[in-house]
């Protein structure tokens, strides 16, 4: 992101520092002369430590910060992208596959994949875990391909890691991909979408077109 970023900065002379202060690290020299800070924070110490600077602070992230500008993904949008590509795979019976830690993205990537497929007789499902879930995550997910008696199953991943997860269980448990379970991700992250056999499609969250944002927010 950094690098779309830095493309996108137009101005003469623009320099694109990537330092900073989480995980408790003190305030970089470099960021003192800094004429405007992109950063991914929800910390509020931390929030106001890049404000203190005196200059202007874009956060990203999916959760808009109070006082701030922000540049925020359209998850509702991700959601139904990924439930039109299920759709056209074949699909029709539907899981999404979440996680605890990010309730409000939760919500909205849930949103936009629920509301897409909104068609009588069409099962959609969600299943909400934290990581230590996981085994429970294996069993119902087990139990969801066995209720298709032969049928395909469309899930949509929250993360990539996640599809990545079920892609190495389904091979363990002979789970034919994409004939029996589809599987789609978020994020595009080439590590876990091209990281393994088979490739996974992901819905992706387009950094080039955040970094474009940001950039704009911090010139008006």
């Amino acid at each position: 992101l950094a690098g779309m970023f830095r493309e996108a900065a137009e101005w003469p002379g623009a320099e694109v520092v990537s330092e900073g202060i989480s995980g408790g690290r003190a305030m970089p020299a470099s960021l003192s002369s800094c004429a405007g800070i992109m950063v991914w924070a929800e910390e509020a110490a931390e929030l106001d430590a890049y404000r203190s600077l005196g200059c202007p602070v874009v956060v990203l992230g999916q959760t808009p910060q109070p006082g701030f500008a922000a540049v925020v993904p359209d998850l509702t949008a991700a959601g139904r992208l990924a439930a039109e590509e299920l759709l056209e795979g074949g699909s029709r019976s539907f899981l999404y596959f979440g996680e605890t830690t990010d309730p409000e993205g939760e919500d909205a990537l849930w949103g936009g994949f629920s509301a897409a497929l909104q068609t009588p007789g069409w099962r959609v499902e969600r299943l909400a875990f934290a990581p230590q879930g996981l085994t429970r995550a294996q069993a119902l997910l087990a139990k969801r391909l066995l209720d298709e008696e032969g049928g395909r199953l469309g899930v949509f991943c929250s993360t990539d890691a996640q599809a990545r997860f079920l892609a190495r269980l389904c091979q363990k448990k002979g789970v034919a991909i994409p004939r029996r379970l589809q599987l789609v991700g978020y994020g595009n992250d080439p590590l876990f979408c091209e990281g393994g056999v088979p490739r996974i499609y992901s819905v992706d969250p387009n950094p080039f077109q955040q970094g474009r944002k940001a950039v704009a927010a911090l010139r008006q």
